[in-house]
């Protein structure tokens, strides 16, 4: 072949020899590489985007991909691998909070003793102090609240700190520690948290059919939030209060002392929080008519869709129905009926969650309900109608024209066959998602998607 390839020609026959020298002299390596694309796997797919993400030019985007496969390999337990890639970041402090979600995810995966390990070995000490109250936060999430205690008491910033053992006093009310909760907070010289557990108190008292005593442990809490000096951490006090009240006894006052609220966003948060919590207590029109008091059609239109959500997976689909036709008079680009859908799939509706997505005019969009659908009618044995789904959204995700979309819409659909334990079929779908890619001009934007499925695979 080299021979051939020279015809006399000295360079092109010396390059030719050069390139088959090289395959016999790693023969397995070529032979690998060729056999991925030929049978691939999830874990040869996810080492050559590996090596994509590494490859890429010194570009502004670099640092982003880099630490999103970081991230990614970490929430899918790959700790040494998103290490390595967090090391190659240039920049110090990028590294140090690629290290210190590392460390956060170890955390939330219950790993405590490497979280803590690995928190020591990061020089920025704010990076460092948010990993120690995370993990705080999860042990007390946990219930080992001696633990959280201990940590909490050793962190060296003063003010973190402080937040700790205020976020520890919360964790210990939300599961009715209320004594203990409320001795820590009053040894605490900010008082948010002694005011967000007195709230918390009272909405125990209401609770338990004692409005009285409600009422007026809730007016200790407003007067502990109004010796708060600073402003910012008063109206997040006020918001934090307002959403924990969700006895019906307590909304009219939680409304009023909203209002108080001086941020605009945080003031719409807690209108939000209020109107959800509404209709989670069978106060449905109520919960509407305070969303639609909301000026900023975002802010509206977002809380509007939280109460479909609320209302859906309680099972009320009659209301959450007429939330969605309300939003599609008012043409909210929200995913209203998807929501429905995929609520009624998981209570074994699946006649009526078909006829919920159907009503989706955007075939791209309709995909999400329907390959949750499939999804829960594999779990019930109906393998053989879930594959008819499965079928009718991989069409649909074939048929998209945008490259990058397209890649987005075969990974939604592997991801749901991921769920299903159809690990080959998933893989070869990466496989033709991964073709697309490889031949797109610029594919940084696509890549996310594949980085996400891609430990889902492995895992």
């Amino acid at each position: 072949l080299a021979n051939r390839a020279g015809k006399g020609k000295g360079v092109i026959r010396i390059a030719a020899i050069v390139v088959l020298a090289a395959l016999v002299t790693f023969p397995a390596a070529g032979a690998n590489w060729r056999e991925c694309h030929r049978a691939p796997t999830g874990e040869c797919l996810f080492d050559e985007l590996l090596i994509i993400v590494r490859q890429l030019d010194a570009a502004p985007g670099k640092p982003f991909q880099v630490e999103s496969l970081s991230y990614f390999l970490a929430v899918n337990g790959r700790y040494e691998l998103a290490l390595e890639l967090a090391s190659e970041l240039d920049d110090s402090d990028r590294r140090q909070e690629a290290v210190a979600d590392v460390a956060s995810l170890m955390s939330q995966a219950g790993d405590y003793d490497g979280a803590l390990e690995l928190a020591r070995t990061i020089k920025g000490s704010h990076y460092r102090v948010d990993v120690q109250r995370s993990i705080v936060s999860d042990l007390a999430t946990e219930g080992r609240f001696d633990d959280a205690l201990e940590l909490a008491q050793k962190i060296d910033n003063d003010q973190s700190r402080a937040d700790a053992l205020g976020e520890l006093a919360t964790h210990l009310a939300t599961v009715g520690r209320f004594e203990r909760a409320l001795a820590l907070a009053e040894t605490l010289e900010e008082k948010w948290a002694l005011a967000r557990v007195t709230g918390l108190v009272a909405n125990s008292e209401a609770k338990e059919k004692h409005v009285v005593f409600a009422g007026a442990t809730l007016e200790q809490a407003v007067a502990i939030v109004e010796s708060i000096k600073d402003r910012r951490i008063r109206d997040q006090t006020v918001l934090k209060i307002v959403s924990s009240l969700t006895e019906p006894y307590l909304f009219p006052r939680a409304k009023h002392i909203a209002a108080g609220i001086a941020d605009f966003h945080l003031l719409a948060s807690a209108v939000t929080n209020i109107a959800v919590n509404m209709a989670k207590a069978g106060h449905t029109s109520e919960a509407r008519a305070l969303a639609d008091k909301l000026a900023f059609p975002l802010y509206r239109h977002t809380t509007l869709q939280f109460i479909l959500t609320a209302l859906a997976q309680a099972g009320r689909f009659d209301e959450a129905a007429a939330v969605a036709r309300d939003m599609a008079r008012q043409s909210i680009p929200l995913p209203s009926y998807s929501i429905i859908a995929t609520e009624q799939a998981k209570a074994g509706m699946f006649t009526d969650a078909l006829a919920t997505a159907r009503k989706i005019d955007s075939d791209f969009m309709r995909n999400y309900p329907l390959l949750d659908i499939a999804t829960e009618w594999s779990k019930a044995g109906q393998d053989g109608t879930a594959d008819l789904i499965f079928a009718e959204a991989l069409e649909v995700a074939r048929a998209v024209e945008e490259e990058q979309y397209r890649i987005k819409a075969l990974c939604m659909v592997a991801d749901a066959l991921v769920r299903t334990g159809r690990m080959n079929e998933a893989v070869r779908l990466v496989a033709e998602a991964m073709e697309i890619f490889r031949n797109l001009e610029k594919p940084a934007p696509a890549s996310a998607d594949l980085r996400s499925t891609v430990p889902t695979l492995l895992q």
